[in-house]
């Protein structure tokens, strides 16, 4: 992967996060959320190394971001990968909704 995109993929998931949680969110914040080391936000946002499925996640799901999107922004995954058409749904159901029937569906 080029430099460019990898730059890209981290500037889409900065968009991705600033546009779910509201704000800019420094690394620091960004690491006490996610529970991850701040050199490792450091490392995995200076775009100098592909981004990590692992890191995506724990930053999404710290800040409460959708996943998903942060894979698709990451290019971690692309569109298709991402379930097509499904994914919009999937991401404008909260966390607790899905809980909530992954609970129900164990009875």
């Amino acid at each position: 992967m080029t430099d460019d995109k990898r730059t890209a993929h981290v500037e889409a998931l900065r968009q991705h996060l600033a546009r779910e949680t509201g704000q800019v969110l420094p690394q620091r914040e960004l690491a006490a959320r996610s529970g991850l080391s701040q050199s490792v936000i450091s490392r995995q946002l200076s775009g100098t190394q592909v981004l990590a499925a692992e890191t995506v996640v724990g930053i999404c799901r710290g800040v409460g971001a959708s996943v998903l999107g942060g894979l698709v922004a990451a290019g971690v995954l692309d569109a298709a990968e991402a379930g097509g058409e499904a994914a919009p749904v999937l991401e404008n159901v909260s966390a607790a909704a899905m809980l909530r029937e992954l609970l129900r569906r164990e009875g």
